[in-house]
């Protein structure tokens, strides 16, 4: 079974899933970059993942965006 993720890197993947960049997500949620990194790195080990196109998957697969919002979570 899949280990969890925790809510900060739940956001981390959402943001990620629109296509914002480190900084942006890091804006946003008021973090440095690198931890954005660093949640980007431990989510991809949880989910077993490899990069932002199989992310955005499973970001739908977990619920954390809808594909037809057609925006950016405020």
């Amino acid at each position: 079974m899949e280990e969890p993720l925790t809510p900060r890197e739940e956001d981390v993947l959402r943001l990620a899933a629109f296509g914002l960049t480190h900084r942006e997500i890091a804006v946003r949620l008021g973090i440095r970059a690198k931890t954005v990194r660093n949640h980007l790195a431990n989510l991809y080990d949880k989910l077993g993942i490899h990069g932002r196109a199989q992310a955005v998957l499973h970001a739908i697969r977990l619920g954390l965006i809808d594909p037809g919002s057609g925006g950016l979570p405020e």
